[in-house]
């Protein structure tokens, strides 16, 4: 379901929202049993582009719940763990996440071209 960090006790927070692994900025996200979720920074996806299982949505109090197995309508956008689409893990399956692994990998030409010099 992704990686979720316990705090240790009550004046401990989670861990700064940077992937270990990669160094990437996440977003972390509480979930309803106390616990942290670090999804992929800023980025959603229709839900059909997403495995069942690794299917977060943010409600409205702020909080991250994991779908499960539940067929979400084809409309649905969810967010999914950073882990999926890290650059320092295997290629994921599926077109999408394929290409955002790609991304991240500095392998598929960034999308932000470079600013044009004034001149």
């Amino acid at each position: 379901m992704g990686v979720t960090y316990e705090p240790d006790d009550g004046t401990t927070t989670a861990p700064t929202p940077h992937c270990p692994e990669c160094e990437f900025l996440q977003d972390r996200y509480e979930t309803g049993h106390g616990r942290y979720i670090l999804l992929e920074f800023r980025r959603e996806l229709p839900s059909y582009d997403v495995p069942a299982g690794q299917r977060w949505l943010i409600r409205s109090d702020g909080k991250a719940v994991n779908t499960g197995e539940a067929e979400l309508p084809a409309t649905t956008r969810c967010r999914f763990p950073h882990r999926i689409v890290c650059p320092c893990s295997n290629p994921p399956s599926g077109t999408t996440l394929r290409a955002l692994w790609e991304y991240n990998s500095g392998v598929a030409p960034r999308l932000d071209p470079p600013a044009a010099e004034a001149g």
